[in-house]
């Protein structure tokens, strides 16, 4: 016989598997339980979720059932037997389960879902459910019943109000699936905004794991610029300068202006920042605009 040691490690294994989504070895661990032995409401409707997330709904059902027995105004546990009733198609099992639930907690906004639920499985038309989501968003707003709306909208025809319902769940909730595949659905008819189209860019590189790529600014490293006294201060270059540009602008001879263009360099020189400006294109001398430009230093 199983002591309260052993059960206590069973049920710490069972939730560590199921955190993991490891529904199946869970499970494997339940079959090994006599849950008629268990008190505890809440591990009973663990192992209920467990059988009912692998669709052994019968064996979810009997331990359901020992929950209810147990507790008979637990409503969760009423609504997970509605739900169960809905999967296997017991449509009167699941509308008793629906009126107890509302009995209970008559303004427990899941009564909306199970009406919702129990109306899908029969297949209702779409005016009927949607008027039953109508009324949840107007108790309740949550995304999933948002988008559930806003896409029997689309499949009515309706798209300007399939339009404001993606509108205002993209808006209140921001991010998330239910707001991506709001992006999704308001693209068929009509464009995103510019905001819309940066938060669906986002949502994508989200899911897909990719990363936008900036370039990265490049480094600019200015070099370091000594101060040069003597000769050639900032007043005394400009003066030469002047000087050579005068002489060349009135050298007849070539052998001149050569001469005077090789002064400046030499000055420039000495003053590494001005060797940018040098090393630039100058324009011909000899020609109309390079006659202007050498105006154009000298008054400088």
């Amino acid at each position: 016989m199983i002591d309260k040691y052993e059960y206590k490690l069973k049920f710490e294994q069972m939730k560590v598997l199921t955190d993991e989504g490891d529904y199946e070895s869970a499970a494997e661990i339940a079959d090994t339980i006599q849950w008629r032995k268990v008190r505890n409401i809440n591990l009973l409707i663990k192992a209920g979720d467990i059988y009912s997330k692998l669709k052994r709904y019968e064996d979810a059902k009997d331990i359901l059932q020992m929950a209810y027995d147990r507790s008979p105004i637990g409503r969760m546990i009423i609504y997970r037997l509605a739900e169960i009733a809905i999967k296997t198609r017991s449509f009167e099992e699941a509308k008793d389960y629906c009126e107890e639930f509302v009995k209970i907690a008559p303004h427990d906004n899941l009564k909306y879902v199970l009406r919702y639920k129990i109306s899908k499985a029969k297949g209702a038309d779409l005016q009927t459910r949607i008027a039953i989501l109508e009324e949840l968003k107007e108790s309740e707003y949550t995304e999933e019943w948002a988008f559930e709306l806003a896409y029997l909208y689309h499949k009515a025809g309706e798209y300007e109000k399939c339009i404001d319902v993606c509108d205002e769940l993209i808006l209140w909730f921001g991010d998330g699936i239910y707001v991506e595949r709001a992006l999704e659905l308001k693209m068929l008819h009509k464009p995103l905004t510019k905001t819309q189209e940066d938060k669906y860019r986002a949502c994508k590189q989200r899911r897909d794991g990719v990363k936008e790529v900036y370039p990265q600014e490049e480094v600019v490293r200015i070099p370091e610029v000594k101060e040069h006294v003597g000769k050639f201060d900032t007043a005394k270059l400009q003066e030469e300068i002047k000087k050579n540009l005068g002489q060349i602008l009135n050298a007849g001879e070539k052998e001149t202006v050569e001469k005077s263009m090789d002064s400046i360099d030499k000055m420039v020189q000495k003053f590494p920042y001005l060797q940018k400006q040098v090393e630039e294109q100058v324009p011909d001398i000899q020609s109309e605009p390079g006659r202007r430009w050498m105006i154009f230093c000298v008054r400088i």
